[in-house]
Parts: C-alpha cells; structure tokens; sequence
C-alpha cells in the first residue's frame, strides 16, 4: 500500500532534446494522479511540464473527473489538519524495510541510463537521496521493495508521494501505503510512456479521499511490467509527505 516531493531529475547532458514524457496511474476513486516528464537542458537544471487528472474507476469503467474530496488520515485526533501541514515535509526514505527477490539471483541497478546494469544494494541506492542524478535500482516482475519513512504520510495540497523511474518503455509497478507491518492498501499503477527516449517520469499519487485503518508510515513497490534496455521497473527515487511529531523520536 503508499509521499514526495517534485524531485529535479535532469537527462545526461548529451540527450538529445525530445518531447517530454507524461503519463498517468490508474487510481482508486478520488486519488489524482500527476506524472511529470523532466528533460534536463544541462545537469542541474531540468525542464518541467505537469498534467493532472484524477482517473476513477467504477465496476470496471474508467472515466476522467477533475474533482477530488481532501480527507487526511490524520496522524493524532488531537492535532489539527493545519498543524499537521504546517509541520510535514517532503522527505526520501530512512529504511528499507524489505526486498523481495523471487529468483534469487541479486539485485541490479544501473548509474547511468543506458549502461549495463551492475549489481546493487537496494537499500543503498533507495535510502535517503539518490546516489546520482541518473541511478536506478531495476525492479523486474514480481519484484518488490518495502520503504519506511521517519514519519506518518499525510495528505495535503497536491500529490503526497512520488516516484521517479528512468526511462519510457511502458514499465509498470502496483504502488502501496503501508504500516510497515504487514498491512497495506493499493494506491494504484505507476507507468511510463512508451517512447522509449532518456527521459525521467516523475510518477505522483493523491491520498486524499481513502481512510486507512492504520497509520501510513512506508510505501511497497512491485514490479508489474518490465520493458526497454532493463528488465524491469528502473526506480530512480521515492519521497513522500510526512508529518513528523515527538512521538517519532
């Protein structure tokens, strides 16, 4: 079951300049969904384009609607909606709480877009900032990893959690929120464009409008669809929104 911040992700300064990749995830009724393609012009600097939509599906109907109800899963009854805003922040992971490799045979990442894949450490490139502007950790079918924030995930103005995959191949994971501890709710599918160009996807999930019967605090990530020159999912980062109290210390 699944919070984020719009992470800068700027293409190899070499990447020829080609139309920026937007996409949608299928959600849950009242999720919105938001991609953002980001094509860098030099490192350091990208170029952002956003589309938003909220896609509701109903007994098997998808249609487009552009209203959402915002009902946060609050952190303590007796903390204010405007509290908990005032004190959350958009933050990467601190844990990787799980990862699960059904071959058995590793796991792999690639530095660079377009290289070879090398064997990784999920935990390391997936755990707080990501070790480059291009890295990924490959997520291939029936792959997953479990990542634990510092705080509880909260709800506020706009997409709560993001991911940013590398590459435009049709990849496809099933994103979750979870409590760290066995319980979990899907979110939805995340998917990138097909045009196969060196572009990064950023992939944005609203929690508004779902009541959980847990406290939020990590985010599972399963491998559904692999495509292009990796076998899988190329996850670049995850953040989320979080609301941090003492209670977390």
């Amino acid at each position: 079951m699944a919070l984020g911040l719009f992470a800068r992700i700027t293409t190899p300064a070499k990447a020829s300049p080609v139309s920026i990749t937007v996409t949608s995830a299928s959600t849950r009724v009242g999720l919105i969904t938001t991609v953002i393609g980001t094509m860098g012009t030099k490192l350091g600097i990208a170029a952002v384009t956003a589309v938003t939509t909220a896609t509701i599906i109903v007994g098997g109907v998808t249609s487009l609607s552009n209203t959402s109800t915002h009902v946060s899963p609050s952190p303590s009854s007796d903390v204010s909606s405007d509290l908990v805003l005032s004190r959350s922040t958009f933050e990467y992971p601190r844990l990787l709480l799980d990862a699960y490799d059904p071959d058995g045979d590793g796991w792999q990442g690639v530095k660079r877009y377009g290289l070879d894949p090398v064997r990784i450490s999920p935990g390391q490139w997936l755990v707080g900032p990501p070790p480059s502007n291009l890295s990924s950790v490959i997520l291939p079918v029936a792959h997953w990893v479990e990542l634990k924030f510092h705080g509880k995930i909260v709800d506020g103005p706009g997409n709560d959690i993001f991911l940013i995959e590398w590459g435009a191949s049709g990849e496809q994971v099933r994103v979750f929120i979870t409590d760290g501890a066995g319980n979990e709710y899907l979110l939805g599918i995340g998917m990138t464009g097909t045009s196969g160009q060196r572009v990064a996807t950023e992939i944005g999930f609203d929690i508004s409008g779902i009541s959980l019967p847990f406290v939020p605090c990590a985010v599972r990530i399963l491998g559904i669809r692999g495509g292009g020159e990796t076998p899988g999912f190329d996850l670049h980062s995850v953040r989320t929104r979080t609301y941090i109290s003492q209670d977390d210390f």
